[in-house]
């Protein structure tokens, strides 16, 4: 038996429609700082879901954010977020914007270089962060680590803090029916990965969590293929 702890108090919502939760979940009078990567949430309507959702709240809107954060986009992003005096931060779309987002939400309550953020200097505030799941596949926005990528160092640079939780996130099932047939490919790849890493970690004596995995790899298999 291996002793740990759980703490998630990201709330979840899930299903059609989801995306009008943001009016429950961002207070009115907020600033938003919405983070995403490319136009697609402007084509497929995405984006004004989101704004009708807000109406009535200042939206700032960054993309750009690249499938590995960099740190000099983020600090563009930083930069907007404070000309525009922004209290709150939704990331839309996967794990990319969610990581951004948390970096956001720590940067812009630090009082010096973000870049101390990540070199161990302890997260003492954030702002609050909301997660809009877009693609079929994501992790982040069920924990409080991130990744940064900064290219002068060529490393990728790791930051956590409980303050970083999502307060919210919402998937929506029905974002993705649209989703081009590549990325839907990619995002059946990308959960067969992880589950394998998983399955492939389990300790000899956790036969119920092995079957687990096993179960979600021949579904995957299976549906995959359609």
């Amino acid at each position: 038996m291996r002793n740990f702890s759980v703490y998630n108090p990201t709330r979840l919502h899930f299903g059609r429609g989801q995306i009008a939760r943001l009016a429950e979940e961002i207070p009115p009078g907020s600033r938003v700082l919405a983070l995403h990567a490319g136009a697609d949430i402007l084509r497929n309507g995405v984006w004004a879901e989101v704004e009708r959702s807000l109406h009535g709240r200042p939206l700032s809107r960054f993309a750009g954010i690249e499938p590995n954060p960099q740190y000099d986009t983020l600090l563009r992003a930083v930069a907007q977020a404070r000309h525009d005096a922004c209290d709150f931060v939704l990331a839309i779309g996967g794990d990319a914007p969610i990581d951004a987002g948390k970096f956001l939400a720590a940067a812009l309550c630090h009082p010096g270089d973000p870049l101390q953020l990540l070199c161990g200097a302890p997260i003492r505030a954030a702002l609050p962060l909301g997660c809009l799941l877009t693609l079929p596949i994501g992790s982040a926005l069920s924990h409080a680590e991130g990744l940064v990528s900064h290219a002068e160092r060529q490393q990728k640079l790791p930051f956590a803090s409980p303050l970083l939780h999502p307060r919210f996130a919402i998937v929506d099932p029905g974002l993705h029916l649209d989703a081009p047939r590549q990325q839907l490919a990619h995002a059946v790849i990308e959960a067969f990965a992880r589950t394998c890493e998983r399955y492939l970690g389990v300790a000899a004596d956790a036969p119920l969590q092995a079957r687990y995995s096993e179960a979600l790899l021949l579904t995957l298999i299976e549906e995959g293929r359609k």
